[in-house]
């Protein structure tokens, strides 16, 4: 795939842009998956990879905006344990962050 050469010009890749990307994948999940049985296979489920995501970003970044510390490890290993229930709980969890600090779009 190619980009253009200014299209990473125009990411932001601050910790704020890290937070408002993880709120927003959580959000799209959370839209379409309502519970455990709305996922589809790991290969044919864009959300569990979506999913894996979030966890590294806010990971890094707990402490701008304050994410709770074991947050981003919750979300790692329910979508790695196909805990998917938990995972789910834990999206909201995010989302509740993500609203109170204005990230949740």
């Amino acid at each position: 795939m190619a980009f253009a050469s200014d299209s990473f010009t125009k990411l932001d890749v601050s910790r704020q842009g890290k937070a408002a990307y993880a709120c927003a994948l959580a959000k799209k999940i959370r839209a379409t998956h309502h519970d455990a049985g709305d996922f589809g296979s790991l290969s044919e489920d864009a959300a569990h990879s979506e999913a894996a995501a979030i966890g590294p970003l806010i990971g890094m970044i707990q402490s701008v905006p304050p994410f709770p510390d074991d947050l981003g490890k919750d979300i790692m290993r329910d979508g790695q344990t196909l805990e998917l229930d938990k995972l789910l709980d834990d999206l909201g969890r995010l989302l509740d962050h993500c609203e109170a600090l204005d990230y949740a779009g």
